[in-house]
């Protein structure tokens, strides 16, 4: 019985799973366009009405962001799906003489599978001649190092620089997933080349956050094929402002930049003092030494910035020196091994409080191993750059688990609160769950270097000038965890210690950045040596 239960069940199955016909495999095939009309590189256009025919019904999605019309009409035209057709219906605004085209991107597709009749143009003239001649090229962002996928580029008859902050372009066309463009259908001539990420999407450069890249010099386009490669980047257009400033807690006030300034500088108007906290990022914040004033008076100062601010405090609650000093993040779950929050070996352990600290009493804190007996020796200060920051250092065991206790009274905060007893655990890594690299970098450029070791994500996480020998450094990171990572150098052209962005006005272009062929990826307890050379 057992031998024959089997297969039965196997037969039942069969039986209960009876799925009608599929009708066929999927299809895969994009729509065919048939015909068009007038035809397809007409001349002397008349018609204003095209006809594009399909072997099958088909869709349009997307035509606002698809749709691309070169050069650019003051009117977009009325596109239609009719069946199997799409009729399009131009404006009466069409210039003499002149070669248009219309492009449908991954817009046209079939009705039933979505597969898309890519990148098709329709392209006619209103003249006697079909312009003939086009410029290919790439567009990569400076700054990552990638492409610069779904940018305008832009190409000017009027080589004036003005043309490009004021006027629609000759021509243009918009770069594919890997940064790519072709336009097509250029006359002969000499043009100016632009990029641009328009955020409004008028085809010309007129707010300071659209990123944008041009040639040094016009682009005389009198070949079939011309090659233009462009580097796009975000001018420093916009001069730094105060964007928000506001109480968020009684005592506390928090004011925001547009961007991070330079050379900030800042004062408290009032008798009483208080404490900033900038880290050179774009939000400053100002503890008043009087929790309960009615208002602070801060002005602030950079380049090109001189800002007086009046900012109404938050009403101080009566229970507001009753409560006690408490971390800025919360204390993490706990339990298992694996749980404990991990600690860096050979970094200090950091806590965040609430409030900047005024004073710290060491006698009332506790650190512990749970694998030493011995007594450790170990410091506690705070960190000068914001003083609500606790710094703990010691020489760590690895992968060992310490516990840090603060008993009440250990910090005092600047308002005279104190804290009740903190704990916290946390393991240390172990020398195995890290990666080093050794980085022979080889300089044929003779110019000022940065080299930058950056996460996924772009977040700089080590810099480094390089102290050359014969053209020749090697660059040593330890303490690497696992993860994908990117190398990059900065060409420091003017010598400023920093990246500097391009200008149009001054016909200035970003300063060069190299990237490392690949991403790196780090395992841990691995070593891994690589060559990175550079060169313009």
């Amino acid at each position: 019985m057992k031998r024959l239960l089997i297969p039965l069940m196997g037969l039942l199955w069969g039986c209960a799973n009876v799925v009608a016909p599929t009708g066929g495999d999927k299809d895969n095939t994009p729509p065919v366009l048939l015909e068009a009309s007038p035809a397809m590189e007409s001349v002397q256009m008349k018609e204003r009405t095209i006809i594009l025919k399909f072997d099958e019904y088909v869709q349009l999605k997307d035509a606002f962001n698809q749709v691309l019309i070169s050069p650019p009409l003051e009117e977009f035209p009325d596109i239609k799906i009719k069946g199997k057709n799409i009729v399009i219906r131009l404006p009466d605004s069409l210039l003499d003489n002149t070669t248009y085209t219309i492009q449908f991107g991954e817009s046209i597709a079939d009705i039933t599978e979505g597969n898309p009749y890519s990148q098709f143009v329709y392209a006619f003239s209103t003249g006697e001649v079909i312009d003939s001649l086009y410029i290919n090229g790439t567009v990569t962002d400076i700054w990552t190092g990638k492409p610069a996928a779904n940018s305008l580029v832009l190409l000017y008859r009027n080589t004036e620089d003005s043309a490009f902050t004021t006027q629609k372009p000759t021509y243009f066309a918009k770069t594919n997933e890997r940064g790519n463009f072709r336009i097509s259908y250029v006359r002969e001539g000499r043009y100016n080349l632009y990029a641009l990420q328009d955020q409004n999407f008028n085809y010309f450069y007129d707010l300071p956050n659209e990123s944008i890249a041009f040639l040094d010099s016009s682009l005389l386009v009198s070949q079939p094929v011309v090659q233009a490669d462009l580097n796009l980047f975000t001018e420093a257009r916009q001069k730094p402002f105060v964007s928000d400033a506001r109480a968020v807690e009684p005592g506390l006030v928090r004011i925001i930049f547009n961007q991070a300034p330079d050379s900030l500088r800042y004062q408290t108007e009032q008798d009483h003092g208080g404490i900033f906290i900038h880290s050179g990022s774009d939000t400053l914040y100002h503890w008043s030494q009087v929790a309960d004033a009615d208002s602070q008076r801060i002005r602030i100062s950079a380049i090109e910035m001189d800002t007086f601010l009046v900012i109404p405090q938050k009403k101080l609650p009566d229970n507001f020196f009753d409560n006690k000093l408490e971390t800025a993040v919360p204390e993490p779950s706990g339990g298992s091994r694996n749980r404990f929050t991990a600690q860096e070996l050979h970094q200090p352990y950091q806590l965040l409080m609430q409030r900047p600290i005024a004073a710290i009493d060491s006698s009332r804190m506790i650190l512990k191993a749970d694998s030493l007996d011995e007594k450790i020796e170990w410091s506690v200060q705070t960190d000068t750059n914001d003083l609500r920051r606790l710094i703990i250092s010691t020489q760590w065991k690895a992968d060992s688990i310490y516990t840090l206790t603060l008993l009440p009274g250990a910090l005092t905060d600047l308002y005279g609160i104190e804290n009740d007893t903190i704990t916290r655990s946390f393991r240390i890594r172990s020398p195995k769950e890290y990666g080093k690299l050794e980085v022979n970098v080889t300089d044929s450029i003779n110019r000022p270097i940065i080299l930058q070791w950056l996460d996924k994500s772009g977040e700089v996480l080590a810099e480094k000038i390089p102290e050359w020998n014969d053209h020749n450094y090697l660059w040593q990171l330890q303490d690497l965890l696992p993860g994908t990572y990117i190398i990059r150098a900065i060409i420091d052209e003017n010598g400023d210690g920093k990246w500097t962005t391009g200008s149009l006005a001054e016909k200035r272009q970003p300063e060069p950045l190299l990237y490392y062929q690949a991403e790196v990826q780090i395992r841990p307890d691995w070593e891994y040596t690589l060559n990175f050379k550079l060169s313009l």
